[in-house]
């Protein structure tokens, strides 16, 4: 591979990404309210593995990662409130849609992470052959970030579906009844 290759790679792979998250994101897809549980449950166990050695003690990863988890939390909040989530009226199937600004908050946390990388490899950290605790303390801060991000927006999209089917049911049983 050529160094210039080498170089746009980095890069490149983040924007394919943000493009099929984009592309599938677009189109409706069945929710499975039941599988909700599954993706923070995972990415539980890839994060706490991640940390396998004990969360680092410096006082800025401390102040960093409960922020991290705040944060994520509230981008996943919104993000799950950004969702359109639609209920079948005869088969009670539900389906959801990513609005556009959900798809822009993930294209904008992809860009972030991209934008800290560059930071991080041409600051201090680079320079010594290893990184500074600041970009320790980033790095394990998107990996709970994310956490925190995955985990209220199912969280979200689990309530609100729950809300509309219950909906959906008693306007069925209703229609029933009154026919």
């Amino acid at each position: 591979m050529d160094s210039q290759t080498a170089q746009i790679l980095p890069y490149l792979v983040p924007l394919l990404v943000i493009a099929f998250i984009v592309r599938r994101n677009l189109r409706p897809r069945q929710l499975r309210v039941e599988r909700l549980w599954v993706m923070p449950v995972i990415l539980f166990v890839i994060i706490g593995a991640s940390f396998e050695k004990g969360i680092p003690t410096s006082p800025i990863v401390l102040t960093v990662l409960p922020i991290a988890l705040a944060l994520g939390a509230l981008a996943g909040w919104y993000r799950g409130r950004l969702t359109h989530i639609s209920v079948d009226p005869v088969s009670h199937d539900l389906t959801s849609k990513a609005s556009p600004w959900g798809i822009v908050l993930i294209a904008v946390l992809f860009i972030g992470r991209m934008a800290m990388r560059v930071y991080f490899e041409q600051g201090d950290g680079a320079a010594h052959g290893h990184l500074s605790d600041t970009a320790a303390a980033a790095a394990d801060g998107l990996l709970v970030f994310s956490l925190g991000l995955i985990c209220a927006q199912r969280l979200e999209l689990w309530i609100r579906a729950q809300r509309l089917l219950a909906e959906a049911i008693a306007a069925k049983q209703t229609g029933e009844v009154s026919s």
